[in-house]
């Protein structure tokens, strides 16, 4: 069964990624910002794959919908590291 939290979950991300994609030369500036918006998207297919998984192959989705998980919190630690290391550098340190 379809809970409400998981759809609207789904639909405030693709409206995330609707604004990414207007303001992507805006954002392009950032020079971490490609593991940020790759962990972004990969948390947009995790919530895609936990709504798919009370559809239809539940056990395929689980595991998709974990891998993807598990792949955001790498790309979102590098693209925190990322930032700390450019703070430091242009502060000077």
């Amino acid at each position: 069964m379809l809970n409400e939290n998981e759809i609207i979950m789904l639909v405030l991300g693709v409206g995330v990624l609707a604004l990414l994609s207007v303001y992507r030369s805006k954002i392009k500036r950032i020079h971490f910002i490609a593991s940020m918006r790759l962990a972004f998207y990969l948390l947009v297919a995790c919530w895609t794959f936990t709504l798919l998984e009370d559809l239809f192959l539940y056990d395929l989705m689980n595991v998709l919908q974990h891998i993807c998980f598990a792949s955001s919190a790498v790309f979102t630690a590098y693209g925190c590291w990322r930032f700390v290391a450019n703070v430091k550098k242009e502060a000077g340190q």
